[in-house]
């Protein structure tokens, strides 16, 4: 203050009450034009993130940052406004505001994307600025991923009612009343209970700390320090996860406190009942609610499985929150990775708690999937989630492919989408001048980290490395790489020698002796396509030889290669009844077919020759190349 202000320095006080606003005011109006100049010097749009906040003494007031790239290409961040809200925080309202703002700088030719916490106000807000200023109100939504992982960590926590529950813990209610509600969420509940008895008393934070020093003289632990307990709120999720991980650390210490509360009241039932002989006085003592919150082994080991299903999310937040450097910390084409990595962490939990009897854990776990699975699915809404990731040099579409190979009609969707993108933004002019890199900041790596540097490398892996992937995730049981040198020693060894059975989807003359290679006594080969004799005969002295070839449908003679195939009458009547049962199986889920990757090169006859040529040069894998002919 004394710097931008020497009126302190000469006076040593404030000159009147009223100072400090004043001159806040007067700053903010000589930076102004400042700030105003920069923002028209951007070299982009710029975006917007705001959100509504009330203060202690219940002013309501809605905060809006921008973000941009200035014309030397650093980025920038700016808080423009802190207006007060006026009446309630409707859509309407907000997007007075936001309009008032976005004019006062006039940018309003340059306005980005916005980024905004999930309340239905904001959508509200985002339909009225879209409307007045021209642009697609779901295209341009960003989510803010705090606020969705805030979201699914309390359903985990607290169940789909977590706001219903929390206006019941703020309503004017007994103590007694609050105690019951937290207890009914099971062990996180019991734990709340327990470190908000603590921290009502001295006494007890006085004994709480004696018990961890003799407990750490008993351990002969040469660091002494001892603890207070965290409490939690309901609101934010993280409070609830550092109450949990605070109150596992000092449990042993927690639970001699509860079990001297419990030890004197039966010891005190026991004098008044005479050992049980009588029935409990009516005068007489109220049963300590702290000691229907004694905890259990059972309860600290949910207690532990609950702070390793928040760790990821923990993670998530972390690395979420930050402003982005060299690329990411909060870059946005970590949203889509940071979902599935989380989605797959959720669907881990729920497979393993599926059969637990305590039911908080498991109702959590399928809950924080739901809530996740919404918000992940919100995401196609926008199309920059999906065009920053194959923006990516590290990613690109073959990265995406491979990754939701499974999903064809969102990848479909998504490039249509991306591809509109480009189109709004190809024609716009490019400055060629480099931006100097920033320095990189060393950081520790977590499980995250390590989740997007394995898909980083199925963009390089090869074609059959990237199909046994989609074999896994498809259900097979163990894959192979065809292509190994080795293949054959490594069938041998995981069927000891007792494989009875070989579809050959290759049939290659290479393929066909491997596959029988790897045959146990009396197996049999079946393969796609003719081979020649001299290898046919070579199989049938060593399996069974069956050959499937689907052109035989049509019931006349061809050639295949040097092959001639005679008409089979058989086999054209089987096919009759042979679509009618692969279109049940395939409605049933019995069989899946190859990925179609539909006009990946272009359309037509040419890209036909340039798809012929990646199937020689072996770049296909596990996938259909299929072509329009437009």
């Amino acid at each position: 203050m004394g710097y931008a202000n020497s009126a302190i320095i000469e006076s040593g006080s404030l000159p009147t009450h009223t100072t400090i606003r004043d001159w806040i005011v007067r700053s903010f109006n000589r930076h102004k034009g400042v700030v105003t100049e920069i923002l028209g010097r951007s070299l982009g749009r710029i975006n917007i993130s705001f959100d509504a906040w009330s203060s202690r003494k219940f002013t309501s007031l809605l905060g809006l940052a921008v973000h941009f790239l200035d014309d030397e290409g650093k980025f920038r961040t700016f808080l423009l406004g802190l207006p007060q809200i006026e009446g309630r925080h409707s859509g309407e309202n907000l997007a007075d505001r936001v309009s008032e703002i976005i004019h006062e700088y006039g940018f309003e030719d340059r306005i980005g994307y916005f980024v905004a916490d999930n309340a239905e106000s904001n959508d509200t807000c985002l339909e009225d600025l879209g409307t007045e200023f021209g642009f697609n109100k779901q295209h341009r939504r960003l989510r803010c991923c705090g606020h969705i992982i805030n979201l699914v960590a309390r359903s985990i926590l607290f169940g789909t009612d977590a706001d219903a529950f929390e206006d019941d813990c703020q309503a004017e209610k007994e103590i007694q009343d609050e105690i019951k509600l937290w207890r009914s969420k099971g062990p996180i509940g019991k734990l709340h209970n327990i470190i908000h008895w603590v921290q009502r008393s001295g006494q007890r934070i006085e004994k709480l700390h004696k018990l961890q020093l003799i407990e750490n003289t008993a351990l002969n632990l040469e660091d002494k320090t001892t603890y207070n307990v965290v409490t939690d709120n309901a609101t934010r999720w993280n409070s609830s996860e550092a109450m949990m991980e605070r109150g596992y650390q000092l449990r042993n210490a927690l639970d001699s406190l509860v079990q001297a509360e419990v030890t004197e009241w039966n010891n005190y039932v026991a004098r008044r009942t005479q050992n049980g002989t009588k029935p409990m006085p009516k005068k007489s003592r109220t049963k300590p609610a702290i000691v229907d919150d004694k905890m259990s082994v059972e309860d600290w080991s949910v207690i532990t499985e609950y702070l390793a299903i928040l760790k990821p999310l923990k993670i998530a937040t972390k690395r979420l929150e930050g402003r982005p450097k060299e690329g990411k910390f909060g870059a946005i084409w970590e949203v889509l990775l940071t979902m599935e990595w989380l989605l797959k962490h959720l669907e881990e939990f729920k497979v393993q708690h599926e059969l637990d009897e305590e039911p908080h854990l498991r109702i959590g776990c399928n809950l924080g999937w739901m809530k996740l699975d919404r918000y992940y699915t919100l995401t196609e809404d926008s199309p920059v989630y999906l065009a920053a990731l194959i923006l990516h040099p590290a990613f690109r579409w073959s990265t995406v492919e491979s990754q939701w190979g499974d999903h064809p009609d969102w990848l479909v969707r998504g490039k249509a989408a991306v591809q509109e993108l480009w189109e709004e933004y190809r024609n716009l002019p490019v400055e060629q001048e480099t931006i100097p890199e920033q320095p990189t900041v060393p950081r520790k790596t977590t499980d995250l980290d390590d989740f997007m540097a394995s898909i980083r490398k199925l963009s390089t892996r090869p074609a059959s490395l990237q199909s046994a992937t989609r074999d896994e995730g498809l259900g097979a049981d163990v894959v192979f790489d065809y292509k190994s040198e080795t293949l054959v020693e490594e069938l041998r060894k995981y069927t000891s020698g007792h494989l009875k059975h070989v579809f050959d989807c290759v049939s290659t003359e290479d393929t066909a002796r491997k596959s029988v290679s790897v045959l146990g006594a009396g197996g049999s080969y079946s393969g796609l396509r003719p081979l020649p004799d001299d290898v046919v005969a070579w199989i049938s002295g060593r399996a069974k030889y069956n050959m499937t070839l689907a052109y035989t449908a049509i019931g006349e003679a061809f050639q295949f290669g040097p092959q001639p195939v005679p008409a089979n009458p058989e086999d054209a009547a089987f096919a009759r009844d042979f679509w009618s049962l692969a279109e049940r199986l395939l409605a049933d889920g019995k069989i899946r077919v190859h990925k179609p990757k539909v006009n990946a090169r272009g359309s037509g006859l040419a890209a036909v020759l340039k798809g012929l040529e990646e199937v020689r040069n072996g770049t296909v894998s596990g996938e259909k190349l299929v072509y329009t002919l437009d």
